[in-house]
């Protein structure tokens, strides 16, 4: 299967999605809260799927690998009848478990906002904003004083990502 036919999952009508057979060699990881966890890494991006009994996906969530043991996050998908269930924070919580670190990309959709500002800490986690212009933390009381997120057309960008370790 192609990069482009798996990124495009998300447009495949429900009952027609099948992770096993849509990608034989992926990986059967254990469970997570009643859904088998998935891994597809065959190729760059890697894939974390959540799948129902069925094998059809609940959540999935692509990564770039920036370097060993950091991934940064590029789309999560959460696929109807699974919304609400923060299926996509209980991913990225998994593989910080499993030792790796989750950065966010300098592009985020309202749902990646709401990802990383009130899912992830809702669920017990910590993101912490990184400047990328000198590969430090921001200390928390001054997060307050950071813009991470800028208006649609902006053309200034952020020098701040989310970091989850």
């Amino acid at each position: 299967m192609k990069i482009s036919e798996i990124t495009d999952l998300g447009n495949v009508p429900v009952d027609t999605r099948n992770i096993t057979k849509l990608l034989p060699s992926s990986e059967h990881e254990g469970y997570l809260e009643g859904f088998k966890i998935m891994t597809y890494t065959e190729s760059s991006p890697i894939f974390v799927f959540l799948v129902d009994d069925d094998d059809k996906p609940a959540c999935a969530a692509m990564f770039n690998q920036h370097s060993t043991g950091i991934f940064i996050a590029n789309r999560v998908v959460t696929y109807p009848g699974f919304e609400g269930k923060r299926l996509a924070a209980k991913i990225y919580k998994w593989l910080v478990d499993n030792g790796l670190e989750i950065r966010s990309d300098y592009s985020q959709t309202s749902s990646g906002k709401t990802l990383w500002t009130k899912s992830l800490p809702a669920i017990g986690l910590n993101p912490m904003l990184l400047d990328t212009s000198t590969n430090e933390i921001v200390p928390p009381e001054h997060m307050d004083k950071v813009r991470v997120y800028y208006p649609v057309g902006d053309t200034n960008g952020s020098r701040y990502i989310w970091v989850l370790k």
